[in-house]
């Protein structure tokens, strides 16, 4: 869950959402897109947190999760060590 919240978070980062956004081309679809990234990755991080706490995830989090892998199945080499 922990890396897919951080493939959610390089999405979110690494897009072209902000140009798109900025220069008026494709505006809402650069809006959605952003927003969609960022609500992901927020679930992810309230399903990381309820792990480490000993709690089960809420059903909408492990919904989030199962989506993330096959709607963004990039970076698939990422290695959560790159953030230690």
């Amino acid at each position: 869950m922990l890396t897919e919240a951080a493939r959610q978070l390089l999405l979110l980062q690494a897009s072209d959402w902000p140009f798109v956004v900025s220069t008026g081309g494709a505006h809402d679809y650069g809006t959605r897109r952003f927003h969609e990234h960022a609500a992901r990755f927020d679930d992810l991080c309230i399903g990381v947190e309820d792990l480490l706490a000993d709690r089960d995830p809420p059903p909408m989090v492990e919904a989030t999760l199962q989506y993330c892998r096959v709607a963004d199945p990039v970076f698939p080499d990422l290695d959560l060590g790159w953030w230690s």
